[in-house]
């Protein structure tokens, strides 16, 4: 992962990773079954909930992520997985090692989407299939609710931090287009579509690390402000929670190419 992740793997394991956790599963299948002692990549690895799912499939796993306290997170739920801290889109890696590659939610995080496509498709082996998720680009439930929070409060950040470089469309066909301008080639993509359910506490954990838009706002504004964002989030959520739990409709897109 890539800008503004230093230091916050605990609070986003307890919060945005949950919300990340809904594509796992369609995202190894696209990938098939493991061969054999076949080796495959979670580029981008957060706190390793692919990882973690992979090697219950039988994969044989390295993941990388840029944050050392990520791949700590991994060194704990999957022990016999191979760690690197590095950039996915400079991996200290031979041409051609593995034999499937999982990006979860990692490319719209990174630096130079454009890069890190290519630097993917170097480290797959011919044949190797890729399966990557992405946020689209369009309003979503809980983006509505952190626009309410912040016109409420008046704490809309005056600039959103992204990631470096050129941007690609967060469509099927831009997506697609990315990896085929890496080199994989037969793109093809589908939307998920799923009920993300959580705590608000666990929620809030992710928004007070800088997670996400509005937890740009709440870092980067002035303690008062933080405290109308929080006092804000704290009564709509209240009359959102059901049974304890905030429900949110989402959607991201899966795509998935060969090399």
């Amino acid at each position: 992962m890539a800008y503004g992740w230093t230091g916050i793997a605990a609070a986003y394991d307890r919060s945005f990773a949950r919300l990340c956790a809904g594509a796992v599963e369609p995202l190894l299948d696209a990938l098939g079954a493991p061969e054999g002692a076949a080796r495959l990549l979670d580029a981008g690895s957060g706190t390793g909930i692919v990882a973690r799912a992979a090697f219950a499939r039988g994969w044989s796993v390295t993941a990388v992520d840029a944050e050392e306290d990520m791949t700590a997170f991994v060194a704990d739920r999957v022990p016999d997985a191979d760690l690197l801290t590095a950039s996915i889109a400079e991996l200290p890696i031979g041409d051609g090692t593995f034999e499937a590659i999982g990006a979860n939610f990692s490319i719209n995080h990174a630096d130079h989407a454009d890069r890190v496509a290519k630097e993917l498709h170097r480290v797959a082996a011919p044949g190797a299939p890729i399966a990557a998720t992405v946020w689209p680009w369009q309003p979503t439930e809980m983006n509505v609710l952190w626009g309410a929070i912040m016109d409420a409060t008046g704490t809309r950040p005056e600039r959103i931090e992204i990631p470096a470089g050129e941007p690609f469309e967060r469509s099927e066909a831009g997506l697609c287009a990315l990896l085929e301008l890496g080199g994989f080639h037969d793109a093809r993509a589908e939307r998920l579509d799923w009920t993300f359910a959580i705590g608000p506490q666990d929620l809030w954990a992710g928004i007070a690390a800088g997670i996400a838009t509005i937890g740009q706002a709440y870092t980067s504004t002035d303690e008062p402000g933080r405290d109308r964002i929080q006092a804000e989030y704290e009564r709509r959520t209240s009359e959102l929670a059901a049974g304890g739990l905030l429900r949110f409709r989402v959607q991201a897109i899966l795509a998935v190419a060969t090399a």
